[in-house]
């Protein structure tokens, strides 16, 4: 069991498996059993990570830009992976190269 806190302050206890999916968190933890700081993922965002760590599924897919981002900074490669497959599946096919990178601007 870890402990992380979100950057708007909210503490979150997380299964070790968890932990020893992201990199960053794995590497934190072995550093020390302080509480992890999360400076760059809000808690809302956490959860939905957290719940895909639980279910293999993300709850909703309006915040994938958000969600990859965080996986990104964790360094939950599971994760990165499950995003990137439904952008290119769901979100960008049949788009332009300029609706592309429209799309990807602002993460």
């Amino acid at each position: 069991m870890a402990t992380v806190i979100t950057s708007d302050k909210i503490f979150f206890n997380i299964h070790q498996a968890f932990v020893d999916d992201c990199n960053v968190l794995k590497m934190f933890h072995e550093e020390s059993d302080d509480v992890i700081p999360l400076v760059n993922i809000d808690a809302a965002t956490f959860i939905r990570i957290y719940h895909f760590f639980r279910s293999g599924k993300l709850a909703e897919y309006e915040t994938v830009k958000s969600v990859i981002v965080a996986a990104d900074y964790l360094a939950y490669d599971r994760l990165i992976d499950h995003c990137a497959e439904y952008i290119a599946s769901q979100v960008i096919k049949g788009m332009s190269p300029q609706q592309i990178k429209k799309y990807f601007e602002n993460i």
